[in-house]
């Protein structure tokens, strides 16, 4: 599972990137970076895209990454997953088309070539960014971090060349990222990003504390499926999904606001089930279908069309 649950806290390691080499590309690779080591840790949030202060910008996203004031858009799409824009703070930017980051499905020798275009308005100053992103998952193998090994490891490769045009002034940048990816994980569990500008580099890295991945790998081991029928939907939709675990399940609906429009309880004596909802009366438009159990949250988006 690459999608991300809301409720989910991730805990990141930063590490300082001096010395560091991606390593090489192929198939039956070693990465071994244990000799880079923490030296400050980052927790990042996945929390509902309707419940940020400008989370209504952004209404056709599934999740979004939260650190500290920071906010990143994501929608779940059939070809992976796509950026569809963000809040710093000081300004929201908006992806006109969306920026995919996460091509689907993920094998080795995937590659894909994507465009970009954002806007935002700053200090009533407005700034477009255009530009190419190219992903290529270019190795598969084993990881070594400073605190496990990882097996059955892919690394994407993602080369974005943007050119951003503020209020008449245009400047160009390079930023390459390497993200490394073990199944359970929807999140890398290693990551190395450069950013080229005015002549000058900068770097970073970060992996994924162990914590956080045993934690993922567990959920994942008894993780629950969900879907939404008929999608879009006139007159009702049921609300349909999986799970290994017997504890009660809440099914609730939101609106783009982030209104709940309606719940319901079920108590489980087998593993699959369904609950149907008349959506009749509903303004048509999207809506988010949230699936609570146990403090893990699953989401589906539902279409109401009249």
């Amino acid at each position: 599972n690459v999608n991300p649950q809301i409720g989910d806290v991730y805990l990141i390691n930063l590490f300082d990137t001096t010395g560091f080499n991606v390593g090489g590309s192929g198939m039956a690779q070693t990465w071994d970076f244990s000799a880079f080591t923490s030296n400050a840790v980052s927790p990042l949030n996945v929390v509902d895209p309707a419940t940020p202060p400008n989370g209504a910008t952004f209404p056709s996203a599934d999740f979004a990454f939260q650190a500290g004031g920071h906010y990143l858009y994501y929608e779940n799409i059939s070809a992976g997953q796509k950026r569809i824009g963000s809040d710093n703070g000081q300004y929201v930017t908006t992806n006109t088309l969306g920026e995919l980051t996460l091509p689907l499905p993920a094998t080795f020798g995937t590659a894909v070539t994507d465009t970009l275009t954002s806007f935002y308005i700053f200090q009533n100053l407005s700034t477009t960014r255009v530009g190419n992103i190219s992903h290529e998952i270019d190795g598969a193998g084993t990881l070594v971090t400073s605190q496990r090994t990882y097996n059955n490891v892919l690394r994407l490769k993602s080369v974005a060349d943007v050119e951003d045009n503020f209020n008449g002034t245009v400047t160009t940048q390079t930023v390459t990222t390497y993200a490394w990816y073990t199944p359970g994980v929807p999140y890398p569990i290693f990551l190395y990003n450069t950013i080229e500008f005015l002549g000058q580099t900068t770097a970073s890295g970060s992996f994924l504390d162990q914590t956080s991945v045993h934690r993922l790998e567990a959920l994942a081991a008894e993780s629950s499926v969900i879907s939404v029928g008929p999608n879009p939907a006139v007159h009702a939709a049921t609300v349909s999904f999986r799970t290994h675990n017997t504890a009660p399940v809440v099914i609730s609906v939101y609106d783009f606001r982030g209104q709940k429009v309606a719940r319901t309880s079920l108590r489980l004596t087998g593993e699959e089930f369904s609950t149907t909802f008349d959506v009749s009366q509903w303004p048509a438009g999207r809506y988010m279908c949230v699936m609570d159990q146990e403090g893990r949250r699953t989401t589906h988006k539902l279409q109401v069309i009249h």
